[in-house]
This record gives C-alpha cells, sequence and structure tokens, in this order.
C-alpha cells in the first residue's frame, strides 16, 4: 500500500521571540515494513540532522532572530509493505526490554486500572484496546490548553480532559496497569493520537486507516514474538 503523507504544524506567539528550538521527528526511514520513496521538510531555515537514543532521525531547528509565528511541514510517499514482502532484519528491531522502564507520566492509579479491566478481554486482546481508545477518548474529550506537558496519566484522567500527548499516556498506562508490555502499547498509542483529532476537521476516518495500516505490522509482530497472540 502506497500512502502519500502530509504534516503542517504551526506555532503562534503570544508576542515575538527572541529564540526558539525545535527537536523534530518528522523523517521516517527504511524498514522490513516500509520503504520511504520520497520525503521532504519544509523549514524556516536550515536545521541539524542527526540521531536520538532510539535511532529515530531527528533535526534541530533554531530559530535566533525574533519572530511570533513558526510553520512546519513534512511530506512524502511511503510503501507499506505486506507480510508477504517481508523478510527479517534483526538488526532493525529495537530490543523490547527497552519499553520495560517505568515512566512518571505514565503509572496507572486505581482509577484507571478499574478503567481499563472493565473493556479487556484476554481473547481479543486487539479489539480490546481499540474499544478501550474509543472509550477513553470520551471519558477524557480533546480540549486543547487544559493541561500542562508535565501532568501525568492519573491527574489528566482525574480531570477528564485534555490532549493528544495525554490520551497516549493514559492509554500507556491503561496497558501497564492490564500487564500489556510497553513495546505492544506504545505501538498501538500511535493509533490513539490519530483518534484524537479533532473531529471537526473531518479528517478522523481517513487518518484513522492510515494509523491501523502503519502500526498493523508492529502489533502483529509484538503479538506473535512477546505474547503469542497470533
Amino acid at each position: 500500500m502506497r500512502l502519500t503523507i502530509e504534516h503542517k504544524t504551526w506555532y503562534a506567539y503570544e508576542q515575538q521571540v527572541k529564540l526558539s528550538t525545535q527537536y523534530l521527528r518528522l523523517t521516517p526511514q527504511n524498514s522490513v515494513h516500509q520503504q520511504i520513496l520520497s520525503w521532504d521538510l519544509d523549514l524556516p531555515c536550515e536545521a541539524t540532522r542527526t540521531l536520538d537514543a532510539y535511532g529515530n532521525v531527528m533535526h534541530v531547528l533554531t530559530l535566533d532572530t525574533p519572530h511570533q509565528q513558526l510553520a512546519i511541514a513534512a511530506r512524502g510517499v511511503v510503501e507499506i509493505l505486506d507480510d508477504g514482502e517481508l523478510s527479517p532484519d534483526p538488526e532493525s528491531i529495537l530490543s523490547p526490554l527497552v519499553f520495560l522502564r517505568a515512566t512518571p507520566l505514565t503509572l496507572p492509579d486505581a482509577a484507571i486500572r478499574d478503567f481499563a479491566l472493565r473493556y479487556w478481554h484476554a481473547e481479543k486482546p486487539l479489539s480490546s484496546l481499540e474499544k478501550l481508545m474509543d472509550e477513553l477518548l470520551l471519558k477524557m474529550p480533546y480540549q486543547p490548553g487544559s493541561t500542562q506537558v508535565s501532568d501525568t496519566a492519573a491527574k489528566v484522567f482525574a480531570a477528564g480532559s485534555g490532549v493528544c500527548q495525554d490520551h497516549s499516556h493514559v492509554f500507556l498506562a491503561c496497558c501497564r496497569s492490564l500487564g500489556i508490555r510497553r513495546a505492544m502499547s506504545a505501538a498501538i498509542s500511535i493509533l490513539i493520537m490519530l483518534n484524537t483529532l479533532p473531529p471537526t476537521l473531518g479528517l478522523r476516518p481517513g487518518w484513522m486507516a492510515i494509523g491501523t495500516a502503519l502500526i498493523s505490522p508492529i502489533i502483529r509482530a509484538a503479538r506473535v514474538s512477546i505474547y503469542g497472540w497470533r
């Protein structure tokens, strides 16, 4: 399946700022699951390309002249490979042990555990997690400006609203409370970030389909290699 992708981000400041730095992880890489046919970044000035600790391509963009707005765009064409086209490449796979570390932002509390258990059926793991995502969006409507980046999953869940990062943190906390390793839940969390697009944009169904296609190979690999799910 070939996907044509275009992503745009706009920053607007209440007043002019003299200096800003952005760490951009907007460049996908070739892997056993996908081939990048073309990819471009449209940035206001040249950025420094490097790799982060996980091997992701990262661009460091620094603006050192006064500015009040900033526009960033990424676009390209990606070929998603079917199972029959895949060949093992152990060097391109992160060890799942990387994702077993506890993080303060995704620690579950009793309320999150009760919520996750309400929709979990061990015999239907994938459909259970999809249902959990849908219910989480109803429980925590998308509301820009309602939280801070340092807010924990427990705090935003109790508040009952949040943005993409908050939905991801709570979803990961739900998976952790269910005993699901983050190698699995981190992949599926891509879906919930797409799921939280405001419905008024009219893009949510299409983005959800794209998100499912992008992570389905990761989900299948995680289910088989880690849990034995088929």
